[in-house]
């Protein structure tokens, strides 16, 4: 979907029930954010609503797709930061080997 019918559709919906819809396939918080990517921004004081404050020319903006400016969520790589949350030491293992002579294990 381009950000000009976005931000045509924002005139008369929140972006709330804007990202709701099925034809957007972006959240409300993801929405918001790629419109400040493009050069939008929210003024809620005066006239509210959003204006472009970006750099360059609106319409070219406005012709973009807002999926260029939309960012996936959060992507964590899976590193462990305790790697070794107990030292082995010679109790720990005389434990382990006791553990293993009673129960079969």
């Amino acid at each position: 979907m381009k950000i000009g019918e976005i931000l045509e559709l924002i005139k008369t919906d929140t972006p709330a029930n804007i990202a709701k819809r099925a034809d957007v396939h972006l959240s409300e918080k993801l929405l918001r954010k790629a419109l400040n990517k493009a050069g939008y921004e929210y003024r809620n004081s005066g006239e509210k609503g959003w204006y472009f404050v970006g750099e360059g020319d609106e319409e070219t903006v406005q012709e973009q797709l807002i999926y260029d400016f939309a960012t996936a969520g959060k992507a964590k790589a899976n590193v462990s930061t305790n790697v070794n949350k107990e030292p082995i030491n010679d109790t720990n293992q005389r434990y382990k080997k006791t553990f293993f002579i009673r129960y079969g294990c």
